[in-house]
């Protein structure tokens, strides 16, 4: 392309730019002298450019806004669900007969139900609870000394999302004797340096 044709381009995009319309750019070109065929054809150019790139940026803002709609939580019904300060840490030793679980989610609002499921030491089921949209919470009680796993399932229409299965021990005998080691001599020292 020769130097005069790219600043013909060049003011042509300058005008278009600034919002002339492409009429008035071809009445200015011809009125100074340009051939009607060469502005016709400058602008056209031009315009038709300047749509193109007007549709990459539309095409692309429509993926992208697709894409974060695709992607949300809330239309495609995956959800986050937490155990809340209240359940028992992962390994916790108990003296008790009851487990409380508690359990935070952002399902929104197509939930259908919960359930809080409670498991042997040999990973049998000792009880599981379905409830209805809305609860978070579930008391397992009357539960004999052992191991237990324990964990839940929240639902919507669509899909399903469980934590972790957390270990608690629950032991309420008490112990019955000592066995403490003193030293032989009876005696005993606290280094305090």
């Amino acid at each position: 392309m020769t130097e005069s044709k790219k600043e013909l381009i060049g003011y042509v995009k300058g005008c278009l730019s600034k919002g002339y319309s492409s009429g008035s750019i071809k009445k200015t070109l011809k009125k100074y002298g340009y051939e009607s065929a060469l502005a016709e054809r400058a602008v056209d150019l031009c315009y038709k450019e300047r749509n193109v790139s007007k549709l990459i940026i539309i095409l692309a803002l429509a993926l992208v806004a697709s894409a974060f709609l695709l992607l949300s939580p809330s239309f495609t019904g995956f959800f986050t669900m937490n155990f809340t300060a209240e359940t028992p840490a992962n390994e916790s030793y108990l003296a008790r007969a009851w487990l409380f679980v508690n359990v935070t989610t952002d399902i929104g609002d197509n939930e259908t139900n919960i359930t809080f499921y409670l498991y042997n030491s040999s990973f049998g089921l000792v009880e599981n609870t379905t409830l209805g949209a809305g609860n978070r919470s579930n008391n397992f009680t009357s539960l004999a000394e052992g191991i237990y796993y324990y964990n839940v399932t929240v639902r919507n229409t669509s899909h399903e999302n469980s934590t972790i299965a957390r270990q608690v021990i629950l032991d309420t005998t008490n112990p019955t004797a000592f066995d403490l080691d003193y030293p032989a001599d009876n005696t005993a020292s606290i280094n305090l340096t």
